[in-house]
């Protein structure tokens, strides 16, 4: 603590990251001259010191908080020694020469030597100007955006006088290639030329130096300095040149340009050698101290080699809390002398080479079982038998409970786990998972990874892969589980029937595979489960056929709803009609019965389910139904679903046979009012529909929130039900409304009804017969004929304009819904 300013170190710190992130570089260039102390406090914090760094922040150039940074940078400079000041950080952030007296040292320079940490790779826009003409090299204002303004003209008469335009265009052969603006390539050229010689100016002071980022092109200032870096543990090593890019075909370069990005290849290797050679000084001269070391760019991956020298050079990570692609390959290359005791995450990069990989560590040094304080693991799975040691463990913890002794350690907390698999899976790895680490686990997720047989439309063999044990052995239970989600692809996908009773805070369900036809007998039913937490519920294939709609019965925080097959634009097998209407099973009363989790019991294929729709769920936004569960569905449903959002059930069928009709009665909010309408009754063409509707006083089915509404399918609605539909249930609906495959109306009925009830309405979709002169009657005009790609013909209102070519039309369009048709900016209409 200063006798001259008595507030501790520690508050005031606490202020001087209050006002950088409330009054940014102004505030900080102002403590810097209150006196030593407050500047000895301050400094550490601006130069990159961890948590808050004002330095090392990119600001628009034409910002208030840019031109105070370029004064702050300014004053630093100022206590910089002048052999160290380039001419070039002279023309961009001195005005006069550092020799003026009028710009001396302040009393409390150099400020460079209370420097910690350097941290100058996100200040890429030190440079404030903008060149975008190559061919002219101008003065004059024009020269410049006018919403940037001119740079300075010392700065002007620095590129122009040391050739700086030539010297950028001849080393960035790939320039012209790589920006859409050519002007670009001396922005950044520049910028990194700053960037590099104010790096090197500030981190004068090295003897205190813990934290250092050195851009890779300039190592050579640095390696003659490695034995000064006394106190440096980490360091980070920027690729600050852009030499390759996937996307460009070096063909296109010409010779020269090709000889020059070969000269820079090897100038980049030399760099990289220089670069292990700086991490061995470090290493030589100071044991130890140095802890971290790493190498990347914004474009470019440092190659695989120099990434793994460099993490042999390193000590082992001193008891690490996570390992992540910010160590994984200092890790990967000490597995064994690595203390893992206190490692809570696990996220292996992608892309690692081979004797990095994770697979290959486990092969050859399995070391999870080392970290006792694991909470969360991504993992890419090659192998099942990755989490043995953990089934071991928790056997014999099992064991001793039973025993009645205590248990000889303590499990591992495993809280979070989410798997890639790389090849198919009957289950073990996911049931290893849940049966070891049940009691702490919280969101288990396991998904197939892109594969190269997908690719080539090849399908595996069959396996199939069961989730919580076979139904006639014990389910592991899941007390904490909250997010369970497993797509098996191809592979049948066999859930135990007691596996949601034994997870009973589960809030989100996602489970599928890509079966299509299936019989009674091959499904294993879910037995009822009290999920009231539950709120999203997607199932797809063999889940969705074995599901048991018991659990909705009470799911008041429902507010996702997805049961449908693998088929997504095409109809789906429905079994017959004939067995669909067979006497289902139902629950003998109106609690759920849970089956006792202690208990392993044979389980018998359950009956059909009956599914009742009438479950009160007041949170549901997104209804979604395709298969026997669109054709099972029944409107009463909506009742109690106020917050609906989003509607699609589908029933196309392989067969064709399976029809539906959508009458009044289906849309009333009452039951007991059925008994005043008659669903034979159709309008008379001279009746007004509203007025006709309006004298039945009867209360319809309500929803406000709904955006897109999709009745897909062998439906028949007349034109009174049609007019209920847009007039009654959705008069809000703006979005979406497609009735694709429904009959009973017209193409007058269709165009008149949703014209005058639903106005704002985008995109409207429908079967009917259209031609062009009936179209003309009705007041429409041909948008485009998509016929002969699938996507049917679309008309618009002729009273409306047509779609600005440039919109981006597919915006916000459900592809599930719309099914290849494009959103307008007005009432448009599909047919098909």
């Amino acid at each position: 603590m200063s006798s001259t300013f008595p507030l501790p170190q520690e508050l005031l710190e606490a202020i001087i990251r209050a006002l950088g992130r409330s009054h940014g570089v102004d505030s900080m260039a102002t403590m810097l001259r209150v006196n030593k102390y407050v500047c000895s406090v301050t400094l550490p914090l601006l130069y990159g010191g961890i948590p808050f760094s004002v330095l090392n922040q990119s600001y628009p150039k034409d910002s208030l908080a840019f031109k105070r940074r370029q004064k702050l940078i300014a004053t630093l400079l100022l206590g910089v020694p002048k052999t160290r000041v380039t001419d070039l950080l002279r023309v961009a952030f001195l005005q006069d020469s550092v020799d003026d007296q009028e710009h001396s040292p302040t009393p409390y320079a150099p400020y460079h030597s209370f420097a910690i940490a350097i941290s100058m790779s996100r200040c890429n826009d030190a440079f404030d100007g903008d060149f975008f003409q190559v061919d002219e090299f101008c003065e004059d204002e024009d020269y410049f955006h006018d919403d940037v303004g001119p740079p300075s003209q010392r700065l002007l008469d620095f590129v122009r006088d040391h050739g700086l335009k030539e010297r950028y265009a001849n080393e960035a052969p790939l320039s012209n290639l790589l920006l859409e603006r050519p002007g670009e390539t001396f922005n950044i050229a520049i910028n990194r030329d700053i960037q590099r010689d104010l790096t090197w100016a500030l981190c004068w002071g090295v003897e205190r130096l813990r934290y250092l980022e050195i851009p890779v092109s300039d190592i050579d200032r640095y390696l003659p300095l490695v034995d000064k870096f006394k106190a440096l543990s980490k360091v980070w090593f920027e690729l600050d040149r852009q030499l390759f890019d996937a996307h460009i075909d070096l063909e296109e370069l010409t010779p020269e340009q090709l000889t020059v990005l070969n000269l820079q290849r090897d100038e980049r290797k030399r760099h990289l050698d220089q670069m292990v050679l700086f991490v061995q000084g470090l290493r030589h001269h100071h044991g130890s101290v140095l802890q971290a070391a790493s190498c990347s760019g914004e474009f470019e991956r440092c190659p695989d080699e120099y990434e793994e020298q460099l993490s042999r050079l390193l000590p082992p990570l001193p008891d690490p809390e996570a390992l992540d692609m910010h160590n994984w390959g200092h890790f990967a290359t000490k597995v064994r002398e690595t203390n893992l005791s206190a490692v809570k995450t696990i996220t292996p990069p992608r892309g690692q080479p081979g004797a990095l990989s994770l697979p290959r560590l486990l092969e050859q040094s399995p070391f999870l079982h080392r970290c006792r304080s694991l909470r969360d693991i991504w993992l890419t799975s090659f192998t099942d038998d990755i989490f043995q040691w953990a089934v071991d463990e928790r056997r014999q913890y099992d064991a001793d409970i039973a025993a009645g002794c205590p248990p000889q350690r303590p499990l591992v907390p495993l809280r979070h786990a989410e798997v890639n698999n790389k090849r198919p899976t009957d289950g073990r790895l996911i049931n290893d998972i849940g049966y070891s680490f049940g009691e702490t686990l919280q969101s288990l997720e396991v998904r197939p990874l892109s594969l190269g047989w997908r690719v080539a439309g090849i399908i595996p063999d069959s396996v199939e892969c069961w989730v919580g044990g076979r139904p006639s052995w014990p389910c592991w239970r899941a007390p904490l589980l909250s997010h369970l989600a497993i797509d098996a692809h191809y592979n049948p996908l066999r859930i135990h029937p007691s596996l949601f009773a034994h997870c009973p805070q589960l809030k989100s369900i996602d489970l599928a595979d890509r079966r299509q036809r299936y019989s009674a007998s091959d499904i294993t039913r879910f037995e009822p489960a009290e999920l009231i937490q539950l709120e999203t519920l997607r199932l797809q294939g063999s889940p969705a056929i074995s599901f048991h709609p018991g659990v909705l019965r009470n799911a008041p925080e429902l507010k996702s709803l997805v049961l449908r097959m693998s088929n997504y634009k095409t109809p789906s097998y429905i079994p017959p009609v004939a067995e669909l209407e067979e006497p289902g099973e139902e629950l003998e009363d109106d609690s759920v019965e849970l089956v006792p989790i202690a208990t392993a019991t044979t389980h018998s294929p359950l009956g059909r389910p009956i599914w009742t729709w009438d479950w009160d769920l007041p949170k549901l936004t997104t209804l979604e139904l395709t298969s026997e569960f669109a054709y099972r569905f029944q409107f009463s449903l909506l009742r109690s679903t106020p917050s609906l959002e989003r509607f699609l059930v589908d029933t196309r069928s392989l067969s064709g046979q399976h029809k539906r009709t959508l009458g009044v009665k289906d849309l009333l909010q009452n039951a007991q009012d059925s008994t005043a309408v008659d669903d034979t009754q159709d309008f008379d063409d001279d009746d007004d529909d509203d007025d006709t509707l309006d004298q039945l006083q009867l209360q319809y089915i309500h929803l406000p929130n709904l955006t897109e509404f999709s009745l897909i399918g062998d439906w028949t609605l007349d034109r009174r039900v049609l007019t209920i539909l847009c007039g009654k249930v959705l008069p809000t609906i703006h979005r979406y409304l497609s009735l694709r495959g429904c009959r009973g109306f017209g193409l007058h009925d269709w165009v008149k009804t949703t014209s005058k009830h639903l106005p704002k309405l985008q995109l409207a979709t429908a079967s009917c017969e259209v031609t062009l002169e009936l179209a003309s009657e009705v007041g429409l005009v041909l948008e485009y004929d998509g016929r002969e790609t699938g996507n049917g013909i679309c008309y618009r209102l002729a009273d409306r304009p047509p779609v600005d070519a440039n919109q981006d039309a597919t915006e916000d369009v459900n592809e599930d819904a719309a099914e290849g048709a494009v959103e307008k900016v007005t009432t448009n209409f599909n047919f098909y």
